[in-house]
């Protein structure tokens, strides 16, 4: 009965060590050190909007943008450095939004990035999202707005995982071509 038992329990160690090196491992971009699969955030506690400028100064290749509400400085400014960089920066907007005095797509035009206006004639573009280098989301209720990130109720979930951010860059790129 005990060589029963321990050949049972060898079994099954192994089985268990070969089902963990089975599951997919999260890809985070190259020069993320701390990365999870995922990561998830409450603004205002969690202070939203310095955790996405921190994701966007680690971008090495490509940052897409899709969002409904964009009026936060600090953002635009990280992407505005992602840019100078050398980077991809390209930014899809809601048309309406966009109109307001606040938003800042004139100033990331004026820098050079890449900025188009989505007018869906059946509704809003109400996404947000950010893709880095096809291997990084951010994603969730957080418009990139003072309020949003100071004052409301909202959510920014990080997802580390190629596949997802593939997912995320096939959408922005069908978006982009509207």
């Amino acid at each position: 009965m005990k060589k029963f038992l321990f050949l049972f329990l060898i079994v099954f160690a192994v089985a268990a060590l070969l089902f963990v090196q089975t599951l997919p491992a999260p890809v985070c971009p190259a020069a993320q050190a701390n990365c999870a699969g995922e990561e998830i955030f409450f603004c205002p506690a969690d202070n939203c909007s310095a955790k996405l400028i921190s994701q966007i100064d680690s971008a090495e290749k490509t940052v897409h943008v899709a969002i409904y509400s964009f009026t936060l400085d600090a953002i635009s400014d990280a992407l505005i450095s992602a840019k100078n960089r050398g980077l991809e920066v390209k930014v899809l907007m809601e048309k309406q939004q966009a109109g307001s005095s606040y938003s800042d797509d004139e100033k990331l035009v004026q820098a050079g990035i890449e900025v188009k206006f989505m007018n869906n004639p059946s509704g809003i573009m109400h996404n947000k999202f950010t893709v880095i280098d096809s291997a990084f989301v951010a994603t969730g209720s957080f418009n990139y707005t003072a309020n949003a990130d100071e004052h409301n109720n909202e959510n920014l979930v990080f997802l580390n995982n190629t596949e997802t951010a593939k997912k995320f860059e096939t959408e922005f790129q069908r978006l982009w071509a509207e």
